[in-house]
């Protein structure tokens, strides 16, 4: 597996291809009805991301940016945030020693934020890196 980035953006299209996007390219303008935008965000990265890019509202980054969570989902006007817990497969490590994703999901953005590498999230970023290929 890679090193993990701080951040990465991806558009997503309807047909499920995908190309990845740079920072300097990404504004809450930019995003289109017609494609999704993911971003997918380090722990220690994603407040500052999130309040420079006014993405969010102040309650969702402090659930997104929370040192430790509990699995829940909430809705919220349009919106879903929600914290998954899932067993940690990465190498060298316990498979008792949990990892968690949080998600900040819109009808065409989604935020996805990791204290620790979860190899689910990976795959499908290698997967985006590699080709523009459908998940």
């Amino acid at each position: 597996m890679q090193k993990k980035n701080k951040l990465k953006l991806f558009s997503i299209n309807v047909d499920g291809t995908a190309k990845q996007v740079s920072e300097k390219d990404f504004s809450l303008s930019t995003i289109k009805d017609s494609t999704i935008t993911w971003v997918q965000l380090e722990l220690a990265y994603a407040k500052e991301f999130l309040i420079q890019h006014k993405i969010s509202p102040e309650f969702v980054t402090q659930m997104l940016c929370a040192h430790e969570t509990r699995p829940r989902t909430n809705v919220y006007q349009d919106a879903l945030i929600a914290n998954f817990r899932a067993v940690n497969l990465n190498k060298g490590s316990s498979p008792e020693d949990m990892t968690s994703v949080r998600l900040w999901m819109t009808s065409n953005l989604i935020i996805t934020v990791q204290r620790r590498e979860l190899c689910a999230i990976t795959n499908i970023e290698e997967s985006f890196e590699t080709s523009n290929v459908s998940v």
